[in-house]
């Protein structure tokens, strides 16, 4: 109350100041009857809105016996509900007296018990207000790294659901400067713009009971969730910078060689990915886990390939998102052992084609099925010259990012949800084999005698890289199409150099 900017230099009646403009003096439920001081800012709302009657009625009851708290809500005509959290909006705004919360800061809330400041970090986190009474109203500053989100994005912030009906939300803004709080709306459920968030401006959130019950004696609970949690969605990779690349190869004749290009092989893993499947979150676990979960269409097409692709993503902490994937699969061939020695030619080419490699490859391109058609069928093409034995991979991408933010435009569905920048990268090649039947020929071109030929791999590369998040099936432009990876599957799959 000495802070009261309308306090006199010379003499401060801290008493009198709190009874004229407090909201929340005489509402104490622990006031007896007759207790009819310090409601001077409802009284002013009660005349602008009903009246002086209204107000004499008030005081009338009060001398009678009631209590200040029953004696307001039997008189005031609107339930507490609609009018209580008006006036707090009014109160904030300047629009009954010129006292301001501005002197109750985050970094000097001692005086000031129902004030706190409030981080906002990554994840979702509650607060509880355990020791409510009636028409209490907590103030939370929201305390943020501004680098965190873009200006379209919106903070939802919501009760619980054990609180709705008991209490209610309201949002307000302030600038540096600005006489009053600018009101952004109130419910169950209030938004931050994501310009307000990225800004200095101070942001204001009020919990407020609105259910008081006689004999307004007892206390509430209420709690709040804020949600800053990574929505559900497709990711795909915009940015890559390569540190190291220690993934190598050798093969059993001089002249042969394998070539992976570290950059597309990743990009391509993600793609399929996104086309393929989302990443889901994943309930009721400790740490907050998103795992990648095909569409059932895709499912089948890697059951028919023997391909096993799988993602996963985990806040690890307030700061600290990990991303995992990998793909691995092993195409071998009984049949191919036996034909060699009779000096047949079988290649994957046909091993494949009762496995809906060919079929799938022509028929509609329903999502997630093209592009792992594409590169597969891509690869037994380019390896049909050969005879095939054995083709296997095992590889796993590693990525940590600390660099978070939030962009979704609710206006536009095809903007980014988030984006994941400058990730410490890792792809591990835990198993590459390539072994193939190299065939000699006579002058007539018949096949006459077989070597097999190996080329094997493993190694790690490192790299900085950027992901994007889009909703589930939301294609982002700068994606590469399915022709891409159609006619490159080097891109996804280790080519041996020289088999021919």
């Amino acid at each position: 109350a000495g802070l009261h900017p309308a306090a006199p230099a010379i003499f401060t009646n801290p008493t009198a100041l709190s009874w004229r403009d407090s909201l929340f003096s005489g509402l104490d439920r622990w006031l007896v009857p007759n207790s009819g001081y310090g409601k001077a800012p409802m009284i002013k709302y009660i005349v602008d809105r009903w009246g002086a009657d209204k107000v004499r009625q008030i005081w009338t009851d009060i001398r009678t016996g009631a209590t200040p708290i029953a004696a307001l809500l039997m008189n005031v005509p609107e339930p507490p509900a609609i009018w209580w959290p008006n006036l707090l909006q009014q109160h904030l705004q300047v629009g009954i007296y010129p006292w301001s919360v501005d002197r109750r800061v985050p970094e000097n809330t001692a005086g000031s018990p129902f004030t706190y400041p409030f981080d906002v970090k990554m994840g979702t986190a509650s607060s509880t207000t355990p020791n409510t009474h009636p028409f209490y109203t907590e103030f939370d500053f929201l305390r943020r790294d501004t680098s965190r989100f873009g200006p379209k994005y919106r903070l939802p912030v919501f009760l619980d659901a054990s609180s709705i009906g008991k209490g209610r939300l309201l949002a307000f803004k302030k600038g540096v400067g600005a006489p009053g709080y600018e009101f952004l709306g109130s419910g169950d459920t209030v938004f931050f713009p994501g310009a307000l968030l990225q800004s200095r401006d101070t942001a204001l959130l009020l919990i407020t009971q609105v259910d008081p019950h006689a004999p307004y004696t007892g206390h509430s609970q209420l709690d709040y969730t804020i949600d800053l949690s990574i929505p559900d969605g497709d990711w795909r990779i915009t940015g890559f910078r390569g540190l190291a690349d220690h993934i190598a190869f050798a093969c059993d004749v001089p002249g042969n060689s394998v070539t992976l290009n570290v950059e597309d092989n990743a990009k391509s893993v993600f793609n399929l990915l996104a086309t393929g499947g989302s990443f889901n979150k994943v309930p009721g676990v400790g740490l907050v886990s998103y795992d990648w979960i095909s569409t059932p269409a895709y499912a089948d097409s890697l059951r028919k390939y023997k391909l096993n692709v799988y993602g996963s993503l985990t806040l690890v902490n307030e700061t600290t998102v990990r991303v995992d994937a990998g793909l691995d699969f092993d195409w071998t061939s009984t049949a191919a052992t036996a034909a060699a020695a009779s000096g047949a030619r079988i290649s994957w080419f046909w091993l494949l084609l009762p496995l809906g490699g060919i079929p799938l490859f022509f028929r509609g391109r329903r999502r997630g099925q093209a592009a792992l058609a594409a590169v597969v069928a891509a690869f037994v093409v380019v390896g049909c010259e050969i005879g095939q034995l054995e083709y296997a991979m095992d590889e796993s991408f590693e990525y940590t990012f600390t660099e978070v933010r939030f962009t979704a435009d609710p206006a536009n569905p095809a903007a980014p949800l988030m984006e994941l920048k400058d990730g410490a990268g890792e792809s591990t090649l835990h198993r590459f084999l390539s072994a193939y039947w190299v065939y000699t020929k006579d002058a007539t071109g018949a096949v006459v005698d077989s070597v097999k030929r190996t080329c094997t791999g493993t190694g790690s590369a490192t790299y900085k890289v950027d992901l994007t998040e889009h909703k589930d099936g939301v294609t982002p432009a700068a994606a590469p199409a399915i022709a891409d990876l159609r006619f490159a599957p080097e891109r996804l799959f280790p080519m041996v150099r020289g088999q021919r």
